[in-house]
């Protein structure tokens, strides 16, 4: 089932989200790093990691998810289905609109990974106040709408980053014109093992 997002570059409606399918869909793209080369040199290697998954989702935002106390308990839950989205739906749907586009759009993840052909590095200060921590933000002018994986640079090399927040950004609250932005001229998507318990 996951095949139908892999080239997916159009939002899904909130009644076919379905958070175990985009779990399997993100394990997908986590076996690959992508490596991102930007017109001023700079390397980006990122990688996924399945504790990243739950917040590019947006489900940290939901207090039923509060209630586990570690990324694997999160994860847990999902595979078992007692965390999915009728669950969110009953429970809080107030926030559940607040996520709406995020989840509409995460089925184009693999689509914006593939086709990167900016990437902002990202000045919380010249935008809307936003507790985004993110070093840069990555986007492709392919999709029609305006979609962002933010990127946290870890150890302080900013060459090996880790996903930290997906978003629909509508009202340019970011501030992107007011941001450096760097031209990708060249992207590689290597295989990082093979698992063999396909």
């Amino acid at each position: 089932m996951i095949e139908k997002y892999m080239e997916r570059n159009k939002k899904i409606s909130i009644s076919q989200v379905d958070i175990l399918e985009f779990f399997n869909f993100y394990k997908e793209i986590a076996k690959y790093k992508y490596l991102y080369t930007l017109d001023n040199n700079l390397k980006i290697n990122l990688t996924f990691n399945e504790s990243n998954f739950s917040h590019l989702l947006g489900l940290h935002k939901f207090k039923i998810v509060s209630k586990y106390k570690k990324q694997s308990d999160i994860i847990e839950a999902i595979k078992n289905n007692s965390l999915n989205i009728k669950n969110l739906k009953s429970s809080e749907a107030n926030v559940l609109i607040t996520i709406k586009d995020r989840l509409g759009y995460f089925p184009c993840l693999n689509f914006l990974l593939n086709n990167v052909d900016k990437v902002v590095e990202f000045d919380s200060t010249k935008c809307i106040p936003t507790k985004l921590d993110a070093t840069f933000l990555l986007n492709t002018s392919k999709i029609s709408v305006s979609i962002y994986l933010a990127i946290k640079s870890i150890k302080n090399n900013e060459y090996n980053c880790v996903p930290i927040s997906f978003f629909v950004d509508r009202i340019n609250q970011y501030q992107i014109n007011r941001q450096k932005e760097y031209k990708v001229i060249g992207f590689q998507k290597l295989l990082l093992s093979i698992d063999l318990n396909l």
